[in-house]
């Protein structure tokens, strides 16, 4: 129903939006440099992006909670977020994953299969999920868990991607990428500003309309 549609879009909005935040602008500076280097030659930076992408998803999933606590939960009912706040805890690495390893595989001349997975796979199994969880009629989260889901395996597939590549490349001669994890920091931020803007303009409007009611 409408409600279900609302919770659905608010999800999606927030966890794309957060997701973009958690990446810390990693995903276009790993996508100039697998293009430049390869996949195994970065593969120490791709490992570092992932660790730092969970910490900063788990923190910024966990400031929601704590900004919900502290307003006695008001903020949480307004705008929805007391329905999903677990799943949202949950698929938030996995989304901030996926944003990155589909720059990654864009990287290594992967277009078609990045395109896929950025704008198909996970559209798919949510229709699927969602065609199964339409006959649980106590699931009232169904719409948003399918979403949850399909995010999950599309992380999971996409990187076990990544590393069968990264393990097939390994005795490759290749030209070692000198980017140390503070220079990739400061070089990814300013790419990530860019980010965020692009998709929270497009995004925006969604979540401001969590908050009526």
């Amino acid at each position: 129903g409408a409600a279900e549609l609302g919770s659905f879009s608010l999800f999606s909005a927030w966890l794309t939006s957060l997701g973009t935040i958690a990446t810390m602008g990693m995903n276009i500076l790993l996508l100039r440099l697998v293009s430049q280097y390869s996949i195994h030659s970065v593969s120490k930076l791709y490992a570092w992006s992932i660790t730092i992408v969970i910490i900063i998803s788990g923190v910024l999933a966990y400031t929601a909670i704590i900004l919900g606590e502290l307003s006695q939960g008001q903020w949480l009912e307004k705008i929805g977020l007391n329905q999903w706040v677990v799943l949202l805890l949950i698929a938030l690495p996995f989304q901030s994953i996926l944003m990155i390893n589909v720059e990654v595989i864009r990287g290594m001349q992967k277009v078609k299969l990045s395109e896929f997975l950025r704008n198909l796979f996970t559209h798919l199994l949510t229709i699927l999920f969602m065609t199964l969880f339409i006959f649980i009629d106590f699931l009232s989260s169904a719409p948003i868990l399918g979403l949850a889901i399909s995010t999950i395996i599309s992380a999971i597939v996409s990187t076990s991607y990544i590393l069968m590549k990264i393990y097939i490349d390994r005795n490759h001669n290749e030209q070692k990428q000198t980017v140390g994890t503070g220079q990739a920091l400061a070089t990814a931020l300013p790419m990530m500003g860019s980010s965020v803007l692009q998709t929270w303009n497009s995004r925006i409007m969604v979540i401001m309309l969590g908050f009526f009611s």
